[in-house]
């Protein structure tokens, strides 16, 4: 299915923003609002500037940010916003090219229900995937053997508005050719 920034931009308020035909590519706006006009069947995109200013939808590219711009500290707020409690000693490790992090943010031991399985440990995180796809992994151990299952994971709502007020691009928009890579300029 082809992707059509009409359909995501109203998630970007408060974004930067380039305009396609602008004279000085490094002018950038602030994407303040959006609306449709049903007289003409066009869509607009407004934005903060000494004088009013918009420009029609399909000429906006929003200045998003891959998960590979993410910094610790906002690693460790998705961590805690999913968890819902502080966790201080946070191990946070990226693939080299930063397109998977796993931030490991517990231990089970063998007091609890999975020792009738045998295992003895768990180690448990929160993974991150470039499309953004979050897991809350248990990694157990048992033995010289090893297994992975996914754990309940609660409070996306408000991971997903937060990685949206930061600027992330959560859908795919830089790869689609409707959004500019904010690491890129």
């Amino acid at each position: 299915m082809e992707k059509n920034i009409k359909d995501y931009l109203h998630l970007y308020l408060g974004c930067e923003c380039q305009k396609m035909g602008q004279p000085d590519a490094s002018l950038i706006f602030k994407l303040t609002g959006i609306s449709y006009d049903d007289t003409q069947n066009i869509w607009w995109a407004y934005f903060a500037a000494t004088e009013e200013m918009y420009a029609h939808i399909d000429d906006v590219f929003p200045i998003l940010r891959p998960l590979s711009d993410m910094t610790e500290e906002e690693v460790r707020d998705i961590v805690n916003i999913l968890l819902r409690k502080p966790k201080e000693n946070l191990k946070i490790e990226w693939t080299p090219d930063r397109s998977y992090v796993s931030v490991r943010y517990g231990q089970w031991l063998p007091q609890t229900d999975y020792d009738k399985e045998g295992w003895e440990s768990c180690d448990l995180a929160i993974c991150i995937s470039s499309d953004f796809t979050i897991y809350n992994h248990a990694y157990y151990k048992k033995g010289n053997g090893t297994g992975v299952s996914n754990e309940p994971l609660y409070h996306q709502h408000d991971a997903t508005k937060y990685l949206l007020s930061k600027h992330f691009d959560l859908f795919g928009l830089i790869e689609a050719g409707l959004a500019i890579d904010k690491t890129k300029i």
